[in-house]
């Protein structure tokens, strides 16, 4: 089984173009689009997105384009809610 972060690209690159797939890496999803890992990196990605761009709300996509296996996106957002929305406040 690969690890989580590599689930999730490798699910959200279903979603784009065959050729542009091919050029996208984990690094870009997450500078761009998303925060992806542990909960302490999640905190600090949080935190780096407050500070740059001054957000007090984000939405949360725990399972983008329906691709994860339901037990994981239960298992993250639980995660989620117990080790990063506490520190987001």
């Amino acid at each position: 089984m690969m690890p989580a972060d590599a689930q999730v690209v490798a699910a959200l690159s279903t979603l784009i173009e065959p050729s542009a797939s091919e050029r996208v890496t984990f690094a870009d999803f997450d500078r761009e689009m998303g925060v992806f890992g542990d909960p302490d990196y999640c905190v600090e990605r949080v935190r780096s997105l407050q500070r740059e761009y001054g957000m007090d709300e984000f939405i949360c996509y725990f399972n983008q384009g329906g691709l994860m296996d339901h037990a994981m996106v239960r298992q993250s957002m639980s995660l989620f809610a117990r080790e990063v929305m506490p520190h987001c406040r």
